[in-house]
């Protein structure tokens, strides 16, 4: 061990710079780095920048001063020093503050500044040097193209060139810039023909606040501007631009495009063939269809949209009751044809007739109080029973419960099957007799008396309640 340290110690005496792996986590350490204002005008009287870096080593830092870089996306430059602010100079200090001032030249170009200052060392008390990287300012502000910058104006202007929008996102190359990739999954591509609509807004994304993404056309005969979007309104060729215009920070920034606007998109006819009617004997079953060509190529499958009749599997429907089958057939819009409107084909699953046999008796006494109702359907299946008005007569299963004099609507049904169709019968029942006369008795109560009221239809005296 001792060996070594001689070693490292003889390389600092000759000057050489030594930085083993193992001292890696002993780089000097940036506390802070930042400047004030943040925000200059060049038109101003001698407008100074005041810069401080903080920097810290447990052995201490050997610079007596950094060097910082000014400069802006066009590589023009300026550069200032800062000086070590402890004198006189402590080499052990671990935590060592840097200061000085940049004043901006009266011609200095508007625009953002990115400050760079470049490498410290740590101090050789430590046995070994090792420098940090070039060092950046953190970000301190929402402002696109300078969140971290000196921002330097004139006049007020600050003619950032700065990208305040991305796309088209159709074309390569822009996708992984937007903000919001999700609209990569809906998007659809623009058609270029007459009487379509291109909307910057569907394809354009802004990336600065408070600047309105608008288009303009330099041949609006062909492609006019109506509501911030482009319509087509001839053949022949389009020139435009989609741009945000420029304000105090920012230069008018601008995407241009010619395109070649072709003929409208056509309407979508599709010729359908008559079915004729089936009937519903030894379902399911199925029923192939003709198939219908779609203009813009290939073929258009139906879809049922009567699915407790029938439904379709490509061009066979599929038969699974009686009633009417009815199948949709539509096309989306495509780059030479329109959306279609909704066609409809339709055909009769005639379902096999039956009949019922119902003949209750015309007339039944109230006294009777019910009657078992019978019937018979030609299918043989069950027979299902009702009765109207429910004050007078109600049913429970197949059997007619007399309430009232009056007449009564009773109703016999055999509801059917996916192949045989419905059947019901209905007979009205006159009901004769008395009425019962229903007597009944009311205890009531006031305080510790009791009384009793007894008729069709008894009250507690005034001042009673009825007894619980």
């Amino acid at each position: 061990m001792k060996i070594k340290s001689l070693f490292v110690a003889v390389l600092l005496m000759a000057g050489v710079v030594v930085t083993p792996l193992s001292y890696a986590a002993e780089r000097p350490q940036i506390v802070s780095f930042k400047f004030s204002p943040a925000e200059i005008d060049t038109s101003t009287l001698k407008p100074e920048v005041n810069i401080e870096l903080v920097v810290s080593h447990p052995i201490g830092i050997a610079n007596t001063s950094v060097s910082v870089d000014i400069s802006n996306q066009s590589n023009l430059s300026y550069g200032t020093i800062l000086t070590r602010v402890d004198n006189p100079i402590q080499t052990n200090l671990q935590r060592v503050t840097f200061r000085g001032t940049f004043t901006a030249p009266a011609n200095m170009v508007p625009g953002s500044y990115t400050l760079t200052a470049k490498r410290v060392k740590n101090s050789s008390l430590a046995g070994y040097q090792y420098e940090s990287d070039d060092i950046l300012v953190d970000d301190f502000r929402d402002f696109p193209g300078a969140t971290n910058s000196l921002i330097v104006r004139s006049l007020g202007k600050l003619n950032l060139n700065y990208q305040t929008f991305v796309g088209p996102i159709y074309e390569l190359g822009t996708t992984s810039v937007f903000k919001k990739p999700e609209l990569l999954d809906s998007i659809n591509l623009p058609i270029w023909r007459v009487n379509e609509v291109f909307d910057p807004a569907m394809y354009f994304e802004k990336q600065v606040k408070g600047l309105e993404l608008k288009v303009e056309s330099s041949t609006p005969s062909t492609c006019a501007v109506s509501e911030n979007k482009l319509k087509l309104v001839s053949v022949g060729e389009c020139r435009f631009e989609v741009f945000t215009p420029g304000n105090a920070d920012y230069l008018r920034q601008t995407y241009f495009k010619v395109v070649q606007i072709l003929s409208a998109r056509k309407t979508v006819d599709l010729a359908l063939t008559k079915i004729a009617p089936q009937n519903a004997s030894n379902l399911p079953k199925n029923v192939v269809l003709t198939w219908v060509s779609n203009p813009s190529g290939g073929w258009v499958f139906p879809k049922s949209i009567t699915p407790a009749v029938c439904q379709s599997v490509g061009y066979t429907a599929k038969i699974i009751s009686g009633g009417k089958c009815v199948l949709e057939y539509r096309t989306d819009a495509t780059e030479t044809h329109l959306a279609s409107p909704s066609f409809l084909q339709d055909f009769e699953i005639t379902k096999t007739p039956q009949t019922i046999t119902f003949n209750p008796s015309p007339t039944l006494e109230l006294a009777t109080k019910s009657l078992a109702l019978t019937a018979a359907a030609s299918s043989g299946n069950a027979i299902l029973f009702s009765a109207s008005p429910s004050e007078i007569c109600t049913v429970s299963g197949s059997i007619l419960n007399l309430l009232n004099i009056g007449q009564c609507l009773v109703t016999a049904t055999q509801p059917g099957t996916v192949e045989i169709s419905p059947v019901s019968a209905s007979a009205t029942i006159t009901i004769n007799g008395e009425l019962q006369v229903v007597r009944m008795t009311l205890s009531c109560v006031k305080g510790k008396k009791t009384v009793t009221r007894t008729g069709t239809s008894p009250k507690c005296p005034k001042g009673y309640k009825l007894k619980k």
